[in-house]
Parts: C-alpha cells; structure tokens; sequence
C-alpha cells in the first residue's frame, strides 16, 4: 500500500530517513563499543587520526591489573591489605602481618597471593623491601591524604573509605576477586 505525500513533506521524507538512519547508527556503534573504551579518547583524537595520549589513568590500571595477575590465585582472588608510612615502618603491623603468614599453620602459600597497597610513596618503598606484590594507590588530584590518621567518622575519614571502596570496585571490574584485611 503506498501512501501519496503532496507538496514540501515529500521533499522531508529523504532528510528524515537520513537522519533517522545516522542516529540508528551512532546508537548501534557507542552501544557496542568496548566498555573500557572512553568517549573522552575519541573525542581527544587530533587531525592525523592518531590514538589519544595515554594518560596516568591509564598507565595507573594497566600497573594495577599487572600487580593482580601476579599476585592472583588461579580463580584471580588476591588477599589485599593497605598501609601507610606509619604501618609499614620496620618492627611495625606490616612486619607482624607478614610474619603472621609466615609462622601460621598452613598459611605460609597464601603470602604469595597478598597484595599490599601503600597509601603513600614511603610505605610503598617499604613495602617492595619485604614484599614483591606492592601498589601504590594514586589519589585524585584535591583528594584526602591517605597517608596519615583520620579522626573516626571525620569528613576525612569518609572521603578515605570512599576513596577505598571506589578502588575495590576497580578491581572487581577488572575482573578479580578479594578478600581485605585490616
């Protein structure tokens, strides 16, 4: 069954479709685009059609999920516990956790799985003296020190948990699993 348009509509109809057909088409492409890729990397692309710059984000998950593989049992968990220049202090909490491992009925295979994260650039150079799986947790530039002692429940304190659990959800969307210490 056709349908007759009369005047200026008919001249519509091929503009419409066109533009029905780009939409459809842009939608099909960003749904089916990687989900790690960024619509802020394509839209940085210069005039030589040259890939974006890669940027610390980047270069921070691509160390991270290395740190993972290394650190991950066979079904990717990884123990993981955090520190600061105050915990990792030689004679201090890291040394006892570790030696806890050590000494620990059965627990010793497990030290191989445990993934440290240093809330600071000190404790990270600890860490990797006594440790091979170690990661320094960037923070967001403006973001709460990590580093030091927050008053319980403080604002603080908060932005430091938040901080914590936005980095566990990164790593479960890197697809590992974890059990945390304290």
């Amino acid at each position: 069954m056709a349908c007759k348009v009369r005047g200026d509509m008919g001249k519509l109809i091929p503009v419409i479709s066109f533009f029905l057909g780009a939409a459809l088409t842009a939608a099909f492409v960003i749904a089916t685009m990687d989900i790690n890729w960024r619509l802020s990397a394509l839209a940085s692309w210069n005039n030589n059609d040259s890939p974006p710059a890669v940027t610390d984000e980047m270069k921070a998950l691509s160390e991270l999920t290395e740190v993972l593989r290394n650190a991950s049992m066979d079904d990717r968990t990884v123990i993981m516990t955090s520190i600061n220049r105050a915990y990792a202090a030689p004679g201090s909490l890291l040394d006892l956790f570790l030696e806890s491992f050590r000494l620990g009925e059965g627990t010793e295979p497990l030290l191989k799985h445990v993934l440290i994260v240093a809330m600071d650039p000190a404790a990270l150079a600890r860490c990797r003296q006594v440790h091979p799986h170690c990661y320094l947790l960037r923070r967001p530039e403006g973001a709460v020190d990590y580093s030091d002692e927050k008053r319980f429940m403080s604002k603080d304190y908060l932005d430091m948990m938040w901080g914590r659990n936005l980095f566990q959800q990164t790593i479960l969307q890197l697809g590992f699993n974890f059990l945390f210490t304290v």
